[in-house]
């Protein structure tokens, strides 16, 4: 699974290292990298 696939659907809660942000408890909290 790559970062892209999982933060479109924004349902991943392992995708911890998407460039998009961090998912937590399957909410995606948007961070400034």
């Amino acid at each position: 699974m790559t970062d892209a696939a999982a933060g479109a659907q924004g349902l991943t809660i392992e995708d911890l290292g998407s460039a998009n942000g961090t998912f937590v408890n399957g909410v995606r909290q948007q961070t400034s990298v």
